[in-house]
């Protein structure tokens, strides 16, 4: 593992905080910022990136590491609320 792709997993790594995301996305997203480090791009983790992290990170919350859900669809802890269309089109991938 080259300098950059190191640095590009620490700030991918500590931008989740302790998310989880999909390995492939994490591995993909974590190949752009190295080759954004690389290139002299700052900054290396931009929003675009950001946002596609957290977009992951939010539709694997709440599933165990084999990607199966813990919880029925469209259920949070302490939200009695329906669905959302984006809840809903996580939880029927399976």
């Amino acid at each position: 593992m080259t300098q950059h792709e190191q640095q590009a997993r620490v700030l991918v790594e500590a931008y989740l905080g302790g998310r989880r995301v999909p390995e492939t996305m994490q591995t993909l997203i974590e190949r752009a910022v190295a080759a954004r480090l690389l290139a002299g791009l700052e900054p290396a983790l931009d929003a675009i990136l950001q946002g596609d992290l957290d977009a992951f990170a939010e539709a694997t919350a709440g599933r165990d590491g084999d990607g199966i859900a813990t919880a029925s669809p469209g259920s949070h802890e302490g939200d009695s609320g329906p669905a959302t269309s984006t809840e809903v089109h996580w939880s029927t991938l399976e």
